[in-house]
């Protein structure tokens, strides 16, 4: 009989379908998991249309990770198979629907296939991530420790209108929502400070400072280089195409001429037409852009919990220039490597001055190699998820 830890792993996303920084985060627990095969069993199960999952995604999984075991669920059925989707689908969330919330992403049928699947399955540890599809956990029967891998503050995601403004009341009704799907667990993740005291003060449960990990590669980062390249990437997220909208009219008209500003992933077809900004859309590999590059910025005037192409930009060594909103998560908020900026011009100012000041340049870039190497190292990452994972 297997000495295995079985563990039920739940995220709804697809690893391959692109670089946003949730993404990245699970793509490190699913690395660790198969480095770890001789101390897991693991059930790695998804969801069919949120992660976009097709015959070929689903053998690159198996290519990729042999020793998990994928399951793909179906939270809904196709349009296209009109009597399916109407006597197996709709009519149930018809029935059942009334419950949901706009927090909850959960239907009554993929409870269904969950609950079915895993029925007879005696499970070690189960990890949900996003509370989004926390819910699930209640149709679990047999576990002994259950982690909710939050990713976000999901209430923050609330707070915030269309149009970047503060909602004038907190959504109480979707933190109730949060917090009472927080609740049904034994032990919260969290990627971010401010969160976790947020989390232990609503939930009084265990909440764990999961550290967010990337390889030292300041040595592939040549710091001495002329390069003149500014580099930004991100999805195309509410927070991110508002940060853009605000670069655009508010900091790009101050950046030097002779600095070219290089753009990756989807936010790339929200820059305007502009001879100084290169967009390259969705690059399967960012090693080389991050190499080429001599400064990262990021925008980000809303938005909750830790940026991590910020902290993937500093494991390169490179100075980072952002707002106020892009720190959020990290453990310090000085000296580490980010320039804060408030206003346009301040933000232009400083992306400028980081490309004239070499002394500057080398003071930031030391502070924000300091401050990785402390916080952010795979040590860390690996030491956090041996002492929580595989301890009796």
């Amino acid at each position: 009989m297997s000495n295995k830890k079985k563990i039920l792993y739940f995220v709804p996303d697809n690893p391959f379908n692109n670089k946003a920084g949730n993404i990245t985060r699970f793509v490190k627990m699913l690395e660790y998991f198969s480095r770890k095969s001789e101390e897991f069993e693991v059930d790695f199960i998804t969801e069919r249309f949120w992660g976009n999952w097709n015959d070929e995604s689903i053998r690159m999984f198996a290519y990729k990770y042999p020793t998990i075991n994928l399951v793909v669920l179906d939270r809904k059925i196709d349009r296209k198979k009109f009597l399916s989707y109407i006597f197996k689908y709709k009519i149930w969330e018809f029935i059942f629907g009334f419950t949901k919330s706009k927090i909850d992403l959960t239907t009554y049928l993929l409870k269904f296939n969950f609950k079915k699947y895993t029925g007879n399955k005696n499970y070690d540890l189960a990890i949900i991530s996003y509370v989004n599809w926390g819910s699930l956990i209640k149709n679990l029967k047999s576990y002994k420790i259950s982690i909710i891998d939050t990713h976000d503050f999901i209430t923050g995601q609330y707070l915030t209108t269309d149009k970047g403004k503060k909602s004038i009341s907190l959504p109480y009704r979707i933190l109730e929502k949060e917090v009472g799907i927080l609740k049904e667990f034994d032990e919260i993740w969290t990627y971010s400070v401010e969160e976790k005291y947020i989390f232990e003060q609503f939930t009084q449960k265990p909440v764990q400072l999961v550290p967010v990990s990337f390889p030292n590669r300041k040595s592939e980062f040549l710091c001495n280089k002329d390069s003149r390249k500014l580099f930004y990437v991100a999805s195309d997220n509410d927070h991110n195409k508002r940060s853009v909208k605000w670069f655009l009219k508010e900091v790009l008209q101050h950046i030097n001429e002779d600095i070219e500003i290089v753009v990756a992933g989807s936010i790339s077809k929200y820059f305007s037409g502009s001879s100084q900004v290169l967009k390259l859309g969705v690059v399967e590999d960012l090693k080389s852009l991050f190499v080429d590059a001599k400064v990262f910025m990021c925008p980000m005037l809303t938005g909750t919990g830790i940026k991590i192409k910020v902290v993937e930009a500093l494991s390169y060594g490179m100075p980072v220039v952002t707002n106020i909103r892009g720190i959020d998560g990290l453990f310090n908020k000085r000296q580490n490597g980010c320039i804060v900026a408030s206003s346009g011009v301040e933000f232009a100012n400083e992306i400028n001055r980081l490309f004239k000041d070499e002394d500057y340049y080398k003071k930031i870039q030391s502070e924000g190699e300091s401050y990785f190497l402390n916080n952010h190292s795979e040590v860390l990452e690996e030491e956090f998820l041996n002492q929580s994972l595989i301890k009796d």
